[in-house]
């Protein structure tokens, strides 16, 4: 073997010593769940969602979680933001530093009527030197946290280093039906809707107002401070209702997912909204539905008067416990 040979042989044998020896290295795996903590809620039962985020097993303190809910026809229901743990101490490429309630002059409001719109001011800083494309969704909720009112107010591109408010009116209308007293108003900065795979630049900034009777005179005007949630490190939850009328029963849909440099991860589950006091299929929880259980009372299997669907609690007999699950219901309408 000449000299050549034998430094190529011996390169060769070097190689393969190092691959082998080498520390074996693996990608780190990133992991978001998403659940809730039952399969089907009667209307205006509060519905809670839960999850966690952990990179190879070890719980993430400082993630933040975007989370959309579609209603059962697919349209866009609610879209939230949730924090991991409590090292919020992070910068933000994107963040929001102000969000103000207006009305249709762009004016400073803390107190709207029943059957007006609201209008918002928000101001977005990029704290990034390159520009970022971004969405700003405007997210609405009365005092008992049922959802009234979702829209984007605004979509565009902020320079680098660029701070900008901007301002928009009619963004959420207030029904007649509206609950009165305090509300509030959660913005979202975001790239666009998890189920696209988009996600919050940075965590929502709320603020609450008042909402009064129909032909009242305004409240004083007065901005409410927004408390702390309190969290877990590594995981993240979120509770909301739907309405006491008119909610839309059957399939919910929601979308959890989060991008931790420099990774996206993202997860999705399903839960089913439910009148369990309609016994008769019409969609509404009346007298009808109150005789069908009482003709049942105190009934099993087999009996002449035996009706399943008074079995509302599936225990196979007709008890006090059915009465009150459709007396609970009683005078609800769902759409």
């Amino acid at each position: 073997m000449n000299f050549k040979a034998f430094k190529i042989l011996a390169v060769i044998i070097m190689l393969t010593i190092l691959i082998s020896t080498a520390p074996k290295t693996h990608a780190n795996s990133l992991t978001l769940t998403v659940a809730t903590d039952k399969s089907e809620y009667s209307m205006y039962e509060p519905i809670f969602v839960n999850g966690t985020l952990s990179l190879d097993g070890t719980p993430i303190n400082d993630g933040l979680v975007t989370i959309q809910v579609n209603l059962p026809n697919g349209s866009l229901w609610l879209l939230r933001t949730c924090l991991t743990g409590t090292n919020v101490s992070q910068r933000w490429s994107m963040e929001i530093t102000q969000i103000v309630p207006c009305d249709s002059g762009g004016n400073p409001k803390y107190s709207f009527q029943r059957g007006t719109y609201l209008g918002f001011k928000v101001t977005i800083k990029n704290n990034d030197l390159t520009s970022h494309a971004a969405k700003v969704f405007i997210n609405t909720f009365y005092g008992s946290d049922v959802p009234f009112g979702i829209e984007i107010m605004w979509e565009g591109t902020v320079e680098g280093e660029q701070e900008i408010t901007v301002t928009a009116w009619p963004v959420i209308y207030i029904p007649y039906s509206a609950e009165l007293g305090t509300a509030t108003a959660y913005a979202l900065l975001v790239t666009g809707l998890p189920e696209e795979d988009g996600f919050a630049y940075c965590p929502e900034s709320s603020i609450e107002f008042e909402i009064t009777p129909a032909g009242t005179s305004s409240l004083e005007e007065s901005q409410s401070p927004i408390g702390l949630e309190e969290y877990v490190e590594g995981s993240y939850n979120l509770t909301f209702r739907s309405p006491e009328m008119y909610a839309a029963l059957g399939n919910y849909t929601i979308y959890a997912i989060c991008f931790y440099w420099p990774q996206l991860v993202k997860n999705s589950t399903t839960f089913e909204l439910i009148l369990r006091g309609d016994l008769n299929g019409d969609k509404k929880c009346d007298i009808r539905d109150i005789a069908i259980v009482s003709a049942a009372y105190g009934c099993f299997p087999g009996d002449p008067n035996w009706d399943p669907r008074a079995d509302v609690y599936p225990d196979g007999k007709i008890d006090i416990r059915d009465v009150a699950l459709v007396a609970a219901d009683y005078g609800k309408i769902a759409s």
